[in-house]
């Protein structure tokens, strides 16, 4: 699966961070409007394992906006349903949901 995530990263990376209304994340993200001392690297392995639990939901990456870091969700396919389970912000940081479809490995 990673031999496949790494173009679509670096792809997605070049691109702009999308925002989104929701802010919390199942609680477990007191004030994620402001940026915590975590580095990106951080946060996203603290919140990795809840975001793939998100049914549609395929992989994460870290990736960059105007030269500031952002938080990656890709999803197999974004309707309303993805977009209210995953918050616009992790930590601080802004959360951009990608649509790159169903993942499978290279045979």
């Amino acid at each position: 699966m990673r031999t496949i995530l790494i173009p679509a990263l670096l792809m997605a990376a070049l691109a702009g961070c999308e925002r989104k209304a929701q802010d919390n994340f199942g609680g477990s993200d007191p004030d994620s409007t402001s940026m915590t001392a975590s580095s990106i690297e951080i946060v996203l392995a603290r919140h990795t394992p809840k975001l793939m639990s998100i049914p549609g939901v395929v992989g994460t990456a870290q990736g960059e906006d105007e030269g500031k870091p952002c938080i990656l969700v890709f999803v197999k396919e974004k309707d309303e349903r993805i977009r209210r389970e995953i918050p616009s912000t992790l930590e601080g940081y802004p959360v951009r949901i990608d649509e790159v479809g169903e993942i499978r490995p290279i045979r």
